[in-house]
């Protein structure tokens, strides 16, 4: 083809060959600059693209150099996290448990209320399940334990009942030391354990002056009072602040003279709140009671001296309420002969005769 291409030219006019040699002079020069064209086209891409590879190595490694210390980092974080986490185990597991770490005091307070809890409306029951209560709670711990067998507060309540043995009263006026203390006396409907009543009776009457209250619950088994008010005959009840003594307890009969010589003035000089049974009503009454309930029994019709026409009880200043209730046919109280400035409240369930009262 070349061959071709020349014997073309040869036949060419002058003229024509000229031109043409213009023309590929002109050709030659536009292919030398589009070579040298490219070849510094190339020569500028491939500096480019060298410097971003080096630019993305770079950040390559500062990235992955970050990973490693974040790595590194979170490794450390994780050591110490589970160590602290079997740190905390082994105070958890060495320490006392959150109830033992309560204030005694607090403590105390709870066991106390949980003792006391009533969930029965009986009253002789809750005593003896208190008794009980304190037994499996005392068992909970060795520290529980020491609490509830140390603190005197929580033994001051003495039941003396057919179901319990006499050594739970001794263990009660034992751990109440010198606290004073409250006597409960259950129903005893026979007689045949008057032996185990006899043991209990002298438990408490050996710290009779640490009596607080003085409780007896109804009996039908009039044995069981006798036996009562001849173990505290004669005594004296220095610190008693309150009695309660049922109308119950006096079937066909009236007081025991026990009953009657206990509770004069001289025996009970703190007594504030008392509900008392009398065959009279010139029975002698501490000044400074607060609250009286009075049962009058009345068993001969022969009428008693003028002593009984103001009874003493009448004329308490320090009395706030008072509950009457019994045989007064034989009183003969004048007009503005009754003289109780603080009283508040007053009961009466009476048998009077004419223009007795």
């Amino acid at each position: 083809m070349y061959k071709t291409v020349v014997s073309y030219i040869r036949q060419l006019p002058e003229d024509e060959v000229s031109k043409l040699e213009n023309t590929q002079s002109v050709c030659m020069y536009h292919y030398r600059i589009r070579s040298c064209s490219c070849i510094l086209c190339g020569c500028f891409t491939s500096s480019n693209f060298t410097d971003e590879i080096s630019a993305a190595r770079a950040e390559l490694g500062r990235l992955e150099k970050r990973e490693n210390e974040l790595l590194k980092q979170l490794a450390d974080t994780r050591a110490a996290a589970q160590a602290q986490r079997r740190r905390l185990e082994d105070l958890v597991r060495s320490g006392k448990p959150p109830i033992n770490r309560l204030p005694v005091e607090s403590l105390l307070q709870i066991i106390g209320l949980a003792i006391r809890a009533s969930p029965s409306d009986d009253l002789s029951c809750n005593r003896i399940n208190q008794i009980r209560r304190k037994g499996e709670l005392a068992g909970v711990s060795r520290h529980w334990r020491n609490l509830i067998f140390g603190c005197p507060n929580l033994w001051t309540e003495i039941t003396l009942a057919q179901r319990l043995s006499p050594s739970v009263v001794h263990m009660h006026a034992i751990r109440s030391r010198t606290c004073l203390i409250d006597v409960y006396i259950d129903a005893w409907y026979r007689d045949s354990n008057k032996l185990y009543l006899g043991e209990m009776l002298d438990a408490v009457v050996a710290c009779v002056s640490r009596w607080r209250t003085f409780t007896v619950l109804t009996s039908s088994c009039q044995e069981v009072f006798s036996l009562i008010f001849r173990s505290i005959d004669g005594l004296c009840f220095s610190c008693l602040s309150s009695v309660d003594i049922p109308a119950e307890l006096f079937p066909d009969g009236g007081p025991q003279a026990g009953y009657q010589r206990c509770f004069q003035p001289q025996n009970i000089p703190r007594l504030k709140h008392a509900v008392l049974h009398t065959q009279y009503d010139d029975i002698d009454v501490p000044l400074g009671l607060e609250t009286l309930s009075l049962t009058l029994h009345r068993y001969c019709n022969e009428p008693r001296s003028s002593r009984s026409a103001i009874p003493i009880f009448l004329s308490l200043q320090t009395l706030k309420v008072l509950s009457l209730s019994g045989n007064i046919s034989h009183w003969r109280l004048q007009p503005n002969s009754i003289n109780l400035p603080l009283l508040e409240k007053i009961t009466l369930r009476l048998v009077s005769g004419p223009g007795s009262f």
